[in-house]
């Protein structure tokens, strides 16, 4: 498992309900649900750095009453100058071809619009381009190493803050660690972790009422480009709502 470092946390800025409500309010409302609740994915953590790379598969569950699965596709891209705690403009960047948008901080999002609602579909390996500006120069980065697999989520969908809560998952391989969140309560672990406990304390401060539960398990690799360490990952998320007491 690589060495994770606490000191460099950032934020994936993926919002993807907003984005999916505005653009998708024609499309048929069994695809709308699950896309209209899926919440912002978990942050892993890296090393000190130069840049990072995110490939990202989202995966929803909503129960209609049928239980439906509902996958998205799509990606972040962060450069900086200074260990992550601010962001510079690097010009264009793609994934797969498809573009990037950039946001006011110098942060980079793909995000699925009407044409192709869900998103990437990553194959065994893909390629990322920067265009390049200012302190960064410009390159193209093959990843070649697999998503981490991560099977369904098998808690309940009632979480006792008093009583503690297990969040459990069917199975989980390829992940170097694995984020699980319940509410605001969050705890990382090594990648072959599939049962992790929230206890009464560890849930005291979480918010009541409607919430989420997620499991993001990650890879990554560093990479020396251009005399910089960039970090290229894979992150499989998986999210569902719960009620919280």
């Amino acid at each position: 498992m690589k060495r994770i470092q606490k000191n460099n946390v950032w934020m994936l800025l993926l919002f993807l309900g907003l984005s999916f409500t505005a653009c998708m309010e024609d499309e048929d409302p069994i695809i709308e649900d699950p896309v209209a609740t899926t919440p912002a994915a978990p942050s892993p953590t890296v090393g000190l750095g130069d840049g990072a790379f995110w490939g990202i598969n989202a995966i929803s569950t909503v129960t209609t009453p049928i239980t439906l699965d509902t996958e998205i596709g799509t990606a972040v891209a962060f450069l900086t100058n200074d260990n992550f705690n601010s962001f510079v403009d690097a010009g264009a960047i793609s994934v797969m071809d498809a573009a990037l948008t950039v946001n006011e901080n110098k942060s980079y999002v793909y995000l699925p619009g009407i044409t192709q609602p869900l998103g990437l579909q990553y194959p065994s390996s893909y390629d990322w381009t920067v265009a390049g500006a200012g302190s960064v120069t410009g390159f193209t980065h093959t990843v070649d190493f697999p998503f981490p697999s991560l099977g369904a989520i098998t808690s309940g969908n009632e979480v006792v803050k008093a009583s503690g809560y297990t969040l459990t998952c069917q199975n989980v391989s390829r992940a170097d660690s694995i984020i699980y969140i319940v509410g605001e309560a969050i705890k990382t672990v090594a990648g072959d972790v599939t049962s992790v406990e929230f206890t009464a304390d560890d849930l005291k401060n979480v918010t009541t009422g409607s919430s989420f539960i997620q499991i993001a398990a990650y890879t990554y690799k560093p990479e020396e480009i251009n005399n910089k360490t960039y970090y290229f990952g894979n992150e499989t998320v998986r999210s569902e709502v719960v009620e919280i007491k």
